[in-house]
């Protein structure tokens, strides 16, 4: 019975901790779903005051938010920013720093602009309208070689500016114009001049922002720009100033010399096509190097001209006895260091294979000159490609570039990089489109300079190709030692130098050329070399009214660009580019083989998912034969593309002029189109070049595309 009774009050006991149990866990549980709730509550309200928080740019007038184009300035020299508008002091900030735009003000009858350096509005400020200049395109100016271009003037006006376009003679006129500019500045219609002498070297950089531009003139070939310019828009960190110490007397009889300036150096890179039918040309450049070295023991400079070597054949994937795509057979070496280079060199002959194509891959053999050759310490900064052929372009499968001549030119340029191709004619050659592969090495060679164009230099290979190949190699020395002299004396002397002589360079016999070509080269490599030297600058001003072209060579028929104008491209929008290119190349390759008219609509049915606003006419789907709407106009492209001053081939292609292409017309088309992917890549990759301005976040930092790297 007890234990019954004891039995049942631990039943009863264990029940009614059970119970209870129950009731702490369902409280526990009440309580955590509270938690939880408040919780969230809690992160909604974050997430929910956040956008509120979160600010943009304002638009460009007429502009769709989806288009992100954002109101920009650029400040004048002198601006303050401040922490509210009005009177009072600011913070002084370096000239022409571009800002975003975040609201608009009139305070007391002045306008007050609110900005921020990047999108994201991260401290803010506010400067007066007067101090700065409207820039939503981004546009800047880039100075061109001076291989013989006159330097550039900077008008106050632009009726200043069409008075020299409209001379009876340009020339004079212009002449006229800068000898009055240094002789009396105030009197003149100029505002500066670029340098007579010297150019910015490249490590300088400047930005030279357009704000306005008139093509009034475009069908004489050259546009008028309302530019700015100031040295650097990069803000300088505070630097200490060391305690003032007594200034040394110098010995009155011992005058203080100037610092010498360093020597002027060259570094000359021989590219040269290593396949089966190019034997006699490589033991010739083996004779040649040795010969050169020779004569450079010889020379108080020769130490100051050092010679790389690099191989190229064709892809290994084709036929992996070809050994290499490209080789890079020695770095710069002066002859005081001959041995390594001629003992390399020895090893290397003429492939014993045939390639895939009777074009090589001479893209790859420039790419690895580029890329793994040391060039800085070279002011001077020479190629030299031998080959019988063309090179293999981006729509080859065994490219190992993927790259086309356009822009294999244009990374030679960001590299400083001068390239001089000798092409030798075979009857081998002239049965395989030697007009086109004349156009393309034309192309890549191409200068801004009217008197030469390009540094093509073709030779008759079957009458005494070998003879004069070796004798071009050896002038090209002979020229850059001389020059490098007659720089460093006109230098010295502070003597601006003399006009070049003007015949067309493709009207002279080889040698000609090649004087021509590499004269020039010096005068630019010369000007660089001088701006080094002397830490040109370029000029400053506000704002000046200017000219893309040299109107003296102009009028001459010489066009020779002047000024060559870039964009200035955020990382998102780089990003934004090339995701648009290749979804443009992808349509094209996946559509190419079945039928031509699917590739735009497949473009349509991608704008159609891409472009957000219901309202955009260019998502209404469906394209038909004879409509006139274009891939710009489908809203495919970055619509920051729209209003830039350049032809694109791509914003203006429609269904029709599609349709009108043949089968390799389209595939060069792609092909052209997937070959800037790969140089928006280096771009991206480039990162000396990105400059940020007054902005932490690294996506606002800025690259100079040129306009020519457009689609």
């Amino acid at each position: 019975m007890d234990e019954i009774v004891v039995k049942g009050a631990d039943e009863k006991f264990c029940s009614e901790c059970e119970a209870m149990m129950r009731r702490r866990n369902e409280t526990a549980d009440r309580t955590m779903k509270s938690i939880v709730v408040v919780i969230f509550l809690l992160c909604l309200a974050v997430f929910m005051v956040e956008p509120a928080l979160a600010r943009t740019p304002l638009l460009v007038e007429g502009k769709s938010p989806q288009s992100q184009i954002y109101q920009r300035i650029i400040t004048h020299p002198g601006a303050s920013l401040m922490s509210a508008p009005g009177p009072g002091m600011g913070e002084v900030t370096p000239a022409f720093m571009p800002f975003y735009v975040f609201d608009r003000r009139n305070v007391a009858g002045e306008e007050w602009l609110e900005v921020a350096p990047g999108e994201k509005g991260d401290n803010p400020r506010w400067i007066r309208g007067t101090d700065c200049s409207r820039w939503d395109k981004a546009l800047t100016l880039m100075f061109t070689d001076r291989m013989g271009r006159r330097p550039v003037l900077f008008f106050k006006s632009k009726i200043d500016l069409e008075r020299l376009a409209e001379a009876d003679d340009i020339p004079a006129y212009w002449d006229a114009t800068l000898t009055g500019y240094e002789r009396n500045p105030a009197q003149s219609p100029l505002v500066d001049t670029e340098d007579r002498q010297a150019a910015v070297p490249r490590d300088n950089f400047y930005l030279t922002p357009v704000f306005d531009f008139s093509d009034e003139y475009r069908n004489h070939g050259f546009t008028l720009l309302k530019i700015g310019c100031v040295p650097s828009a990069l803000p300088v960190p505070a630097v200490a100033k060391p305690a003032p110490v007594a200034a040394a007397q110098p010995s009155p009889t011992v005058p203080t010399a100037p610092p010498a300036a360093p020597a002027m150096k060259a570094g000359i890179a021989f590219i040269v096509d290593t396949t089966l039918s190019m034997g006699p040309y490589i033991e010739k450049t083996k004779q040649f190097i040795s010969h050169t070295f020779d004569k450079l023991a010889q020379s108080p400079r020769g130490q100051d001209i050092s010679l790389a070597l690099v191989a190229y054949r064709n892809s290994t994937n084709f036929n992996p006895r070809l050994e290499y795509v490209a080789h890079v057979v020695s770095d710069f070496t002066p002859y005081s260091e001959r041995s390594q280079l001629e003992t390399n060199f020895s090893r290397f002959g003429e492939a014993t294979v045939s390639t895939h194509s009777f074009d090589e891959d001479a893209f790859g053999g420039i790419s690895k000159a580029i890329d793994k050759l040391d060039w800085s310490p070279y002011p001077w900064k020479m190629a030299v490609l031998v080959s019988d052929s063309g090179a293999i372009r981006a729509n080859d499968r065994y490219s190992s570039t993927g790259l086309n001549e356009d822009e294999v030119r244009d990374l030679l340029a960001k590299k400083n990089i001068r390239l001089l191709v000798i092409s030798l004619r075979t009857k081998a050659g002239e049965k395989h489109h030697p007009k086109e592969r004349e156009r393309q090495l034309t192309t890549l060679t191409s200068t801004s300079d009217g008197r030469i164009k390009s540094a093509y230099v073709p030779i008759n290979a079957e009458a005494s190709g070998v003879a004069q190949y070796d004798k071009l190699a050896t002038q090209i020395i002979s020229i850059v030692q001389r020059s490098m002299e007659k720089e460093e004396h006109e230098l010295a002397a502070k003597v601006p130098p003399p006009p070049p002589p003007s015949p067309p360079v493709e009207e002279k016999a080889p040698e000609r050329q090649v004087e021509t070509i590499v004269s020039g080269f010096a005068r630019a490599a010369g000007a660089e070399y001088a701006g080094q030297v002397r830490d040109v600058r370029a000029p400053k001003m506000v704002e000046a009214w200017t000219v893309d072209m040299d109107l003296a060579d102009l009028i001459q028929g010489k066009p020779t660009m002047s000024l060559q104008v870039a964009v200035l491209l955020t990382r998102a929008q780089l990003e934004n580019l090339y995701r648009s290119v290749q979804a443009i190349v992808e349509q094209g390759r996946k559509t190419r083989e079945t039928n031509s008219d699917k590739f735009f609509n497949g473009l349509v049915s991608l704008a159609a998912q891409t472009v957000v606003d219901p309202m955009d006419e260019r998502a209404r789907p469906g394209v038909s034969p004879g409509e006139k709407k274009t891939i710009a106009e489908l809203g495919l492209l970055p619509a920051f593309l729209e209003g830039l001053p350049y032809k694109s081939l791509v914003m203006s292609m429609s269904l029709d002029n599609w349709m009108a292409m043949n089968g390799e017309q389209q595939d060069d088309f792609l092909s052209k189109l997937d070959s800037k992917l790969k140089v928006y890549l280096q771009y991206y990759a480039d990162t000396a070049n990105w400059k940020s301005f007054g902005s932490s976040d690294p996506a606002d930092a800025m690259y100079r595309v040129p306009l020519t790297s457009l689609p």
